[in-house]
């Protein structure tokens, strides 16, 4: 084990390794503008860092702890959110759209740009990230601040939306096949998933078909 332990440094754009004995700072490494999120391949040989606000995925060399490049979402494609299981890693990313809207008087047309949510899929060995047309049988549309969470042994990957929506991925078929509404209300907190069947999105506990066990409310 390597003993150490990663944070974000958002504002300053870095990623900082500490020991984890002493929580002495071991290195601060660049990233992309805004880094958001990260998760480490299943070797441990890299960690990926979303930035947010670079349409760029960094990658660091967890041997050397020395940056490695990077990974490319499509344009207008802003990465937030990253998990990895055994057949895949996806990546959620606000996507920024020009769409045309009639005035309410119907006399005019307005541009405007409106942030869609999607779940691509990143190849690591070619450095780039895919949006696919579909999620399985789903439509490829989730909230922009949706979070993914990977279980720890890479069999399935939690989609959490804030709009009170959750989606499973399933490694073994290397497709979506769950997707739920879990909550009447915003959801808010971070995603959690366990090997036993558990997951957490927000305050809302579930079973391993999404079924909502308890909602914890203040």
């Amino acid at each position: 084990a390597r003993q150490r332990f990663y944070l974000l440094d958002s504002e300053r754009n870095r990623l900082l390794v500490f020991d984890l004995n002493d929580f002495s700072l071991i290195r601060a490494v660049r990233t992309g503008y805004f880094p958001l999120h990260m998760a480490a391949t299943r070797d441990w040989n890299h960690l990926m860092v979303t930035n947010a606000r670079s349409e760029t995925i960094s990658l660091l060399n967890l041997q050397t702890l020395e940056p490695d490049g990077l990974a490319y979402c499509p344009c207008s494609s802003y990465p937030r959110s990253i998990a990895v299981s055994n057949k895949a890693i996806l990546v959620t990313t606000a996507v920024d759209r020009g769409r045309a809207l009639r005035t309410p008087d119907n006399q005019a047309t307005v541009q405007v740009v409106v942030t869609e949510g999607r779940v691509n899929r990143m190849d690591l060995g070619q450095r780039v990230v895919v949006e696919p047309a579909t999620l399985g049988i789903f439509q490829n549309n989730v909230s922009p601040r949706s979070l993914l969470i990977a279980t720890p042994n890479g069999t399935l990957i939690l989609i959490g939306e804030d709009v009170g929506l959750a989606k499973m991925y399933e490694a073994d078929s290397d497709t979506f096949v769950l997707a739920r509404a879990i909550s009447d209300r915003p959801l808010r907190g971070g995603v959690a998933a366990t090997d036993a069947g558990l997951y957490n999105a927000g305050a809302v506990m579930l079973g391993s078909s999404l079924v909502p066990l308890t909602e914890f409310r203040n």
